[in-house]
């Protein structure tokens, strides 16, 4: 072993036989993550390294930078953590302070570096909590209250370019009154307006480029993926940042000449209040090699341990935000490329103004374990590709856990941000993890639309807790959505409850567009919208012995039928006292979707205590029949029953079965629900 380099006098350094450990301090020579990082960069790596922070708060004004020369190896890992017992904060925020009390009520403090422009946020939090820039019209919950579209634009004149263009997903037609309030807005201060549009399974937000207030429409400076109006006969909006909207206690708004505004809840006391907005936009950043079979130039064996990371913003782009699906475009406050054995353990991640973790392009064998991860603009955890055009020519990210999680309270800016998601990505495992509280799905997995070739398969998605997902506001989503051709993904022993949508979907268990290959098994669905199960499109899904429980609408839903072998449903316990038990999302012929060769349903359990139970399944001419009729005319569920299953007090979500269930004669077998979610001491659980 070489002997350590004693380098500046900075650090305190110990030295043991085998390891090196020195300390960082908020008043000591080395006060910041990034130096330490610079500072492990001198030391030789010939033996295991850990850089131990005192509690305290750690400021970040940029991403620290990770490249292949802070790589550690098996036999010399480095990490960084918090020294045991200790609370160590690293903050991408800035505490504002010098409020005045106007005598509107309004309190207000003075930002000259947003005065100057060097400094502009579009996050704020009081005490901890995140509260609402001003808006309209005014909500009695976040994201509750729409103004609604009138018409669509075909072309329009563009105000930035003053030519005629086509606007369908640029512009649209508003109700006057609606948007008579911008009348009085400055034409140069329209840009810092933010429209947020709601489109089905995604949000878009827009910066106004213009306003024709004769004819009603509202022009943005950038487009939406879709033409608006495609997804709802009359679209859902909200208009938030401008003066005039600032009229309810727990909004906010910045004007640009430095002068930030608050009306506080009537328990705030501005004198006492802890006010804090982001000045970064990132925490970390790991920059190793992407390229496919790329053997060098990783980041490797670096973990991090006990550390919080509280306050990264999120700036809206010039011309706004749009995506298709699931807010994955929007930037992380933790990008992990090119990285092995990297892994993040009982940390916390908080107030973050877009997505939170990527372990993106060739990230292999890394960990993101018992971590604490809230209050997002987006998602939480993602792990691969999407979209990106060099998706086919970088290395593959497998093998990754991401396991005993409390992922919550997501989609705060993009609501379409997911808990957990996988794209193109294998042998990946997600699990005992506690997601709750998005406004769209909770795991998603796949990403690849239809049967073309994909770089997903064996993701297990097992014991997680999924629930409170949706909150009656956006559509198409789900528990466990999954997508593309996944052989040997599993979907099991997770309970999912309180799914609901703002229209259709609001699934428990979702298999979507081409999904192929799938096992879904032991999982326990109760208290959705629309579909305790459903599949779009897909082939040879195995859905089996689950309890499925209470929809709203129908329990179970099919939208097409194909030339292959759709899904086993078979050993499953099916529950409900409202809706239809065999559905349909866009139509009422019920046979057509269920009473056909392309689906193998057999020895399920099914019981209704409400409903006259012999008018319970779909009639071959239209309507509903009792179970024999619906055995003959199919020929599905020749060992199928209909009988109580005597679930202990399913209302109150307790499934545990008597030994005298039927259920056990169609071959249910016993899970054990109690499992899923996370794992360890009572404070955590």
């Amino acid at each position: 072993m070489k002997p350590l380099t004693v380098f500046l006098a900075v650090c305190l350094f110990t030295a043991a036989a085998n390891a090196a450990t020195f300390t960082v301090s908020p008043d000591g020579a080395v006060k910041t993550l990034q130096q330490a990082v610079q500072e492990v960069r001198k030391l030789p790596k010939d033996q295991p390294i850990t850089v131990e922070f005192q509690a305290g708060v750690y400021p970040l004004t940029e991403p620290v930078i990770f490249t292949p020369e802070d790589t550690g190896t098996e036999k010399t890992p480095i990490t960084y953590k918090a020294a045991d017992g200790q609370n160590v904060i690293f903050t991408g925020g800035r505490k504002i302070t010098g409020w005045k009390k106007g005598d509107n009520g309004i309190w207000t403090a003075q930002i000259p570096e947003v005065a100057e422009g060097k400094w502009y946020f579009e996050q704020l939090y009081i005490n901890g909590k995140r509260v609402v820039r001003c808006r309209e019209p005014n909500y009695t919950e976040p994201n509750i209250g729409y103004f609604y579209t009138e018409e669509t634009v075909d072309i329009a004149v563009d105000p930035l370019t003053g030519e005629e263009t086509a606007m369908p997903n640029r512009a649209f037609v508003a109700t006057l009154k609606d948007i008579e309030s911008l009348k009085s807005i400055p034409k140069e201060q329209l840009k810092d307006v933010t429209v947020r549009v709601y489109h089905s399974w995604e949000t878009s937000a827009h910066r106004l480029a213009g306003i024709d207030f004769d004819k009603r429409i509202m022009v943005f400076t950038g487009p939406a993926v879709w033409n608006f109006m495609e997804w709802e006969p009359r679209q859902r909006y909200q208009i938030e940042n401008y003066k005039e909207a600032l009229n309810q206690p727990g909004e906010w708004f910045l004007d640009r000449n430095g002068t930030l505004s608050y009306i506080p809840l009537p328990n705030e006391d501005m004198t006492k209040t802890d006010v804090v907005a982001p000045v970064a936009d990132a925490f970390l950043k790991f920059e190793g090699n992407t390229a496919k079979d790329a053997k060098d130039k990783l980041i490797t064996n670096l973990s991090f341990n006990g550390l919080k990371f509280q306050y990264a913003g999120y700036i809206l782009p010039e011309k706004g935000h749009s995506v298709g699906q699931s807010a994955i475009t929007v930037p992380f406050a933790v990008q992990l490329d090119g990285c092995k054995n990297i892994s993040f353990e009982n940390c916390e991640f908080a107030h973050i103004g877009g997505n939170t973790v990527r372990f993106f392009r060739n990230c292999n064998d890394c960990r993101f374990v018992h971590n604490y991860v809230h209050d997002l603009g987006g998602g939480a955890v993602y792990v691969g590709q999407a979209w990106e055009p060099d998706h086919d020519t970088t290395g593959l990210t497998e093998c990754n856990l991401i396991e005993n999680n409390i992922l919550r309270s997501g989609g705060q800016f993009d609501l379409g941000g997911i808990g957990v998601w996988l794209g193109h990505t294998s042998y990946n495992k997600v699990l005992h993890n506690d997601i709750s509280e998005f406004y769209y799905t909770g795991v998603s997995v796949g990403w690849q639309w239809g049967y073309q070739p994909t770089r997903s398969n064996h993701n297990a998605v097992e014991f997680n807790h999924i629930h409170h997902l949706g909150h009656w506001v956006l559509s198409d989503m789900g528990g466990v959505y999954t997508l593309g051709v996944s052989p040997g993904t599993t979907v099991s022993n997770n309970v999912m409850h309180d799914i609901y949508a703002y229209s259709y979907g609001g699934w428990g268990l979702y298999t979507d567009e081409g999904s192929t290959g799938i096992v879904l098994e032991n999982n326990l669905v109760y208290r959705v919208k629309t579909g305790l199960f459903h599949q779009h499109y897909g082939r040879e899904n195995v859905v089996r012995n689950n309890i499925l429980a209470y929809s709203l609408t129908d329990q179970l839903q099919r939208s097409r039928i194909e030339e292959h072998l759709s899904f086993y449903l078979e050993n499953n316990i099916i529950l409900w006292d409202e809706g239809v038990l065999f559905g349909h999302p866009w139509t009422t012929d019920y046979f057509s979707r269920w009473g056909d060769n392309k689906v193998f349903i057999d020895k399920n359990l099914y019981w209704n205590p409400k409903a006259d139970r012999s008018k319970a399944f779909p009639a071959k001419n239209g309507g509903f029949t009792d179970f024999a009729s619906w055995q003959k005319a199919s020929e599905h569920d020749t060992g199928s029953l209909v009988a109580d299953p005597k679930f202990k007090d399913p209302k109150h979500g307790e499934f545990t079965l008597p030994d005298d269930s039927p259920a056990f004669k169609v071959g249910f077998k016993r899970f054990d629900y109690s499992k899923a979610g996370v794992f360890g001491d009572d404070a955590w659980k």
